[in-house]
């Protein structure tokens, strides 16, 4: 029994050193290496769902980002999944637009920051994932605001305005009330 497990421990002495010296151990070590070496891109992630809504509903929704392209148009609510990186070393923003009747049309810029994972890649001398594969990925970066909610402002009248009646235009004047004060 001794001798039957040294065979097998000794045949797979031998098959490990035929692999080594084929050099498809090497090959596996170094894409294992390459692929550990990437702190942000292992632990984070590379685009974020965010929510966009506005006060009043329904109003249109147009997102563009660095580059002016439309990467929604539509009305909220909604969910979009957003990338935070927008190619190698360069951080997403985008511009989310509102528009509604009755309303101003608002502008909300939206930005990525860099990730604190992307400095994980330090401590254990990932430089290749540092230098290469979270800035390609975009993991290097987060986009920290899941929630954008825009209260657009009513471009009429608003609230109440006391004018004396001369003051009135004239098609306003047949719906005035007077108002008396009593002594």
């Amino acid at each position: 029994m001794l001798k039957i497990r040294s065979c097998r421990l000794f045949s797979q002495v031998i098959q490990t050193l035929v692999l080594l010296r084929s050099g498809i151990f090497y090959f596996g070590f170094i894409t294992v290496l390459v692929n550990l070496s990437s702190c942000a891109t292992i632990i984070s992630k590379s685009s974020y769902p965010v929510f966009i809504d506005s006060n009043p509903t329904e109003a249109r929704l147009t997102v563009t980002d660095r580059s002016g392209m439309i990467v929604y148009q539509g009305h909220t609510p909604k969910t979009l999944k957003l990338e935070a990186g927008d190619g190698y070393f360069e951080r997403a923003f985008y511009t989310i637009k509102f528009e509604h009747p009755d309303f101003e049309t608002s502008i909300v810029r939206l930005e990525s920051t860099i990730d604190g994972w992307y400095f994980g890649n330090i401590p254990f001398f990932m430089f290749f994932g540092m230098l290469v594969i979270d800035p390609l990925s975009g993991a290097m970066y987060k986009i920290d605001r899941p929630t954008v909610y825009e209260t657009l402002q009513f471009k009429g009248y608003q609230g109440l305005h006391i004018s004396p009646f001369e003051e009135l235009p004239e098609e306003l004047k047949a719906f005035a009330v007077e108002v008396k004060s009593e002594p």
